[in-house]
């Protein structure tokens, strides 16, 4: 994966894996439990919560989304959900 953001990797941080379940829309899986989505739109691009936001997610969703202009939507506001570890 090419590298736009740079990244701080903490000894504890897990890989991000992902899979696409549609055409537009891919699951980003993180640890045991966290799922986040990302719907893409013809110009935009929809992340639907950000989990911890650790690891290389910046760079893996900036790749996913390919040159659309990303939207973030937290559905509530738990760590897991916000970005905030």
């Amino acid at each position: 994966m090419a590298e736009q953001y740079n990244i701080v990797v903490l000894p504890d941080d897990e890989p991000y894996r992902y899979w696409k379940i549609y055409d537009d829309t891919y699951v980003i899986h993180y640890g045991e439990a966290l799922d986040i989505f990302l719907l893409l739109g013809e110009n935009r691009a929809l992340l639907i919560d950000t989990a911890y936001g650790r690891g290389d997610l910046p760079n893996m969703v900036h790749m996913l989304k390919g040159g659309r202009e990303l939207l973030v939507v937290n559905t509530h506001g738990h760590f897991d959900h916000t970005g905030r570890s």
